[in-house]
């Protein structure tokens, strides 16, 4: 757009299409036997602007400034790139647009509701004390080879429909089977209730998963009783850790009992 002869010289030797696609355009200033007029004209840092060209959805232009205080850029200049008064300067721009966050993947919410409708193709049922767990054979058996022994059993052997399990509570079983589904704990069994109830489910917890060789949820259970290690729990703890191999928790409890014989025998 011309609007005086400084900017006339440079429009007029324009070319003002801009190339290419969605995220990527280019645009050439070209200034025609005008350059030593130009530096004349424009003093005190003032400039020229080429016409306004789009580019990744945004529009732009190119900004010439012949009296630069830049030595080094205008001795480059007069040295290479001036061609009888006339130069050019193209500028290519590639734009990356803004991206998109991707949701995190909601797969364990969509087991985990498929566990709490217990009606939509559940073929197998737990009888755990007096209640009954109705679940998928094919989930639990990816999840745990233990279950898969228990559930699935050799081929040809008929699959068990039902089946009774000794030794674990209800509540610890149900927070095991949503563990089971998504992965994640229940908010009761983690963040509900006083810290005796934490460190039960914790053990209990604990105990199912060394049971059904689910070692990450072993893992889980042996951190969160390692932040309830006091001169009441750190024998049983440390019983407990050795007795099922969660090597962290024992060595915990050493520590802490090392610590509290230290405290005793301080004078």
């Amino acid at each position: 757009m011309a609007t005086s002869p400084a900017s006339a010289a440079a429009a007029g030797g324009s070319v003002t299409t801009t190339a290419t696609a969605t995220m990527a355009g280019s645009h050439v200033l070209m200034i025609v036997d005008s350059y030593s007029k130009l530096k004349e004209v424009l003093r005190n840092g003032d400039g020229i602007k080429s016409d306004t060209f789009r580019a990744g959805g945004h529009s732009w232009f190119i900004e010439f400034h012949p009296s630069s205080d830049n030595i080094d850029t205008i001795t480059e200049l007069n040295a290479s790139r001036l061609l009888g008064d006339s130069f050019q300067i193209r500028c290519v721009l590639s734009v990356v647009d803004e991206v998109t966050a991707v949701a995190p993947p909601h797969i364990h919410r969509h087991l985990g509701g498929l566990l709490v409708s217990q009606q939509l193709g559940g073929d197998v049922t737990f009888q755990v004390g007096g209640e009954l767990f109705a679940a998928h054979k094919y989930i639990l058996a990816t999840r745990s080879p233990v279950f898969m022994a228990e559930i699935l059993g050799p081929p040809g052997k008929e699959n068990a429909a039902h089946v009774r399990i000794d030794g674990i509570e209800p509540r610890v079983f149900r927070a095991l089977l949503h563990f089971v589904y998504t992965d994640t704990l229940p908010d009761q069994a983690v963040n509900e209730g006083d810290d005796g109830d934490k460190v039960a489910m914790a053990q209990g917890l604990l105990v199912a998963a060394d049971r059904y060789d689910m070692e990450r949820l072993k893992l889980i259970c042996g951190n969160v009783l390692c932040n309830h290690i006091d001169a009441r729990t750190a024998m049983p703890l440390l019983q407990l850790a050795d007795s099922h191999g969660c090597w962290r928790l024992k060595e915990a409890c050493i520590r802490a009992i090392k610590d509290l014989l230290a405290k005793v025998a301080a004078p």
